[in-house]
């Protein structure tokens, strides 16, 4: 059993890796369609592709606790830490490599990394902290997203949380206030992993 819900849960990271570039490849195609100009690339890129991470490590914790593999949780020959903060760092990796062919359709090859870079690692963060302290695949996708939602509706006005999201025009020139923006974004998303670390060590020693 155990070693064909390990099967399954790789096979499900490699079925989504397929996804992803199904709608990577669809992105590229919409904006020569469309012939986005810098801001609105900025504006799609990241309320598609960045956030798309976020739901990906979500997808991948499903299993645990809403698939009645709850036990794998336990039994899985793997140390909490394989289970926690290596994989969400692999995703991470992972989520870097797929986006930065991105930042060659833009001016500012820099710039572009300094925006998106950071938000896929924030994303990932949240996403593996709702799963972790929740345990429920349909309320972290939910939260997920209406964090996302929330940000894009208000174009980041909304109460005093954590904006990553960036929809000044022009902001492709604007280096220093990327850097800053990006160093907040990834001290954040460290903190959030973390803390999502810790519940999966203390679920695994109940």
């Amino acid at each position: 059993m155990i070693i064909h819900n390990r099967m399954h849960y790789e096979l499900k990271t490699k079925d989504l890796l397929v996804i992803y570039g199904f709608l990577f490849g669809a992105s590229l195609v919409f904006k020569e369609l469309f012939a986005l100009d810098l801001d609105k690339l900025k504006l799609f890129n990241q309320g598609f592709v960045s956030s798309f991470f976020g739901l990906w490590v979500v997808f991948l914790y499903k299993e645990f606790y809403n698939d009645n593999y709850k036990e794998l949780l336990y039994s899985y020959p793997l140390k909490t830490l394989d289970l926690g903060v290596k994989k969400v760092v692999a995703l991470v990796l992972v989520s870097w490599v797929l986006l930065f062919p991105l930042t060659l359709f833009d001016d500012n090859i820099y710039n572009s990394v300094l925006l998106y870079f950071p938000q896929s690692f924030f994303l990932i963060g949240l996403g593996f902290l709702c799963i972790s302290v929740i345990k429920n695949f349909e309320v972290s996708l939910t939260l997920l997203l209406l964090y996302i939602s929330t940000e894009f509706f208000t174009k980041g006005k909304f109460i005093n949380w954590v904006h990553i999201f960036v929809f000044e025009d022009n902001l492709y020139n604007q280096t220093q206030y990327l850097l800053d923006k990006g160093v907040n974004t990834l001290g954040f998303s460290l903190l959030l992993i973390y803390v999502a670390h810790i519940f999966l060590i203390v679920d695994r020693k109940k």
